[in-house]
């Protein structure tokens, strides 16, 4: 798992509950051996284009269906939670999820 990585997670909370795609958003140097990752969640349901990144459904990814990268709901999800690893996101989905992430929490 790396940054950039679309991760199978179920988790308790308003944006969680049943097993559902996340990217992993958090710094690479921090991911090995940690007990929490930080994520954005990503959704098939369409709704308001703000802060949300579009994600075509490709075998690197493991998206089944056109999606959305929910760049203004992070959450810290426990490790443990993590079923799997589905494949990565592309880099220039990644390069607009940065900017937006900078954009959204101001840096």
């Amino acid at each position: 798992m790396k940054r950039g990585s679309v991760v199978i997670a179920a988790e308790r909370g308003s944006y969680a509950g049943k097993p559902r795609p996340w990217l992993v958003i958090q710094n690479a140097e921090m991911l090995e051996n940690a007990s929490s990752i930080t994520v954005c969640a990503i959704s098939a349901d369409a709704m308001d284009a703000s802060f949300r990144v579009p994600l075509e459904p490709s075998a690197a990814n493991g998206l089944d269906k056109p999606s959305l990268a929910l760049v203004d709901k992070i959450v810290t999800l426990r490790a443990e939670s993590i079923v799997r690893v589905a494949g990565e996101v592309e880099d220039a989905p990644m390069r607009r999820i940065d900017a937006e992430l900078r954009f959204w929490l101001d840096l």
